[in-house]
């Protein structure tokens, strides 16, 4: 019958990105069993045939053996294959050098976190015009942090937010604001606070002012330092706005209010 040859090259007709729930063939678990598979596939093909005689009915009758079965001979066969290559490969990264990642979120709509937010080495700017809450595993680290909420807390008395950063800014125009901060690299510079009620807050190490216009104004203040001063803190705000204060500190406390 001779040999068989390609009569044509094979060829890359088409390439693309499946899944196991479309070939389960060559998966085991919902992931692929081997990291290279080929499948050959009979297609079309030409040939002839013939009955192939082997009956002896005419010795011993038909009943018995009547065994004439047809035989088909192909002579071209069309075959494709399909190749396919694990790549659901864990992809590790590193890093040379300090990344430094940016989050801006601004909203007209209500802003909400289920999880955390961590960007240690960067600048994080979240800010609602409507209200910005936090679940109770929720926690923010980030390196410059500014958070804004235009109606309610951020933050609840029952639920203090739980911040990592070196410099922090937080307004809450129509609520209080409630959270303990965490510094990164030493003292904790603050951009501004304001909360139109409260602001309940305790810092684990000193507080200082980016610079001499820092504003922390609120109806009642009741700030904290754990183990450092808070001095050079910036302007309390008009005092008329403000009807309670309750600062503590391990160290100096320096405060104006104009």
């Amino acid at each position: 019958m001779g040999d068989w040859y390609y009569d044509e090259e094979w060829n890359v007709y088409d390439e693309g990105y499946t899944t196991c729930n479309s070939v389960s063939s060559v998966c085991s678990g919902g992931t692929a069993k081997d990291y290279l598979v080929h499948e050959f596939v009979y297609g079309d093909e030409d040939g002839w045939g013939t009955t192939w005689g082997l009956s002896y009915d005419k010795y011993y009758g038909s009943s018995m053996t009547d065994t004439d079965p047809y035989v088909r001979v192909p002579y071209d066969l069309d075959m494709y294959t399909k190749t396919y290559i694990k790549a659901d490969h864990d992809i590790e990264f590193n890093f040379t050098g300090s990344a430094t990642g940016n989050i801006d979120i601004q909203s007209t709509g209500n802003v909400s976190f289920e999880g955390n937010v961590y960007n240690p080495s960067g600048t994080t700017n979240i800010s609602s015009s409507n209200l910005l809450s936090f679940s109770d595993e929720s926690s923010i680290t980030s390196d410059i942090l500014t958070l804004s909420a235009g109606k309610g807390s951020i933050g609840s008395a029952n639920q203090i937010l739980a911040i990592n950063t070196d410099e922090l800014t937080m307004s809450a125009a129509k609520g209080s604001l409630y959270f303990n901060v965490t510094g990164l690299d030493g003292d904790i510079t603050i951009g501004g606070l304001s909360a139109k009620y409260d602001i309940d807050a305790t810092f684990d190490k000193g507080i200082v002012a980016k610079n001499d216009s820092v504003v922390i104004s609120a109806d009642t203040l009741d700030i904290e330092s754990t183990s450092g001063g808070i001095g050079s803190i910036g302007t309390l705000g008009v005092e008329s706005t403000y009807d309670y204060m309750n600062i503590s500190a391990t160290g100096a406390v320096n405060l104006k209010a104009v």
